[in-house]
């Protein structure tokens, strides 16, 4: 082959081709490295059977001429075949990522009440009892909803509501329910937050606020 292009101003890329992979494993060992191989049951894939370089031709194996008269852009540790233009630079998209849509949305009250909740739970020891405590609770729930599964809701249901009780011990008050009912919901909207829900908090009026 080498001789009969020996005239040819492009590199030569040999490829085997057969009509299935099955047929190919009969002939894996007469096989040449840095050849190419096609196979007609997967027709959009080549398969390369490595060498110095990936895909295109070696102009040191298989090219008669010498480096002198082959052209630069197919020289070097990344050469391109004959007649391809160079590589166009990857589209790396320049805006600033999309910031994640608010899964829960709240309005000026139920954010007051947020951070209400925040302000009497801020002693770390008792974030972490009402992190482990919360969704104890929450799951008790579903699963106390089948009777097969009342005696885990139930010990799920206890622990949990002890988390909480000696959070607060650490944080040296009440639990925020005792005074305000709303605040068993704000607490698994906390929970939510802390892991890594996103929450869109409305803007608190001073008088609100206050």
């Amino acid at each position: 082959m080498a001789s009969l292009f020996k005239h040819s101003t492009a590199g030569l890329v040999y490829v085997t081709a057969f009509l299935s992979r099955k047929a190919m494993v009969r002939y894996l060992g007469d096989i040449s490295w840095e050849t190419e191989v096609w196979v007609a049951d997967a027709p959009d894939h080549m398969i390369h059977f490595n060498g110095e370089r990936f895909l295109g031709p070696y102009w040191s194996v298989v090219c008669p001429l010498s480096v002198a008269q082959i052209p630069e852009a197919t020289r070097g540790p990344h050469p391109r075949p004959l007649g391809f233009p160079p590589p166009a630079a990857p589209d790396i998209p320049t805006h600033p990522p999309e910031t994640p849509t608010p899964m829960i949305n709240l309005n000026p009250e139920w954010t007051e009440l947020l951070h209400s909740y925040k302000r009497e739970h801020q002693d770390p020891r008792n974030q972490k009892c009402h992190s482990i405590g919360i969704p104890m609770i929450l799951a008790s729930l579903p699963i106390g909803a089948t009777i097969v599964g009342l005696p885990l809701a139930a010990t799920l249901f206890t622990v949990g509501w002890g988390f909480q009780f000696a959070g607060h011990a650490f944080e040296g008050n009440s639990p925020a329910f005792l005074s305000d009912k709303r605040s068993l919901v704000v607490g698994a909207i906390w929970w939510a937050q802390k892991a890594g829900l996103p929450v869109y908090e409305s803007s608190v009026s001073a008088s609100a606020a206050a």
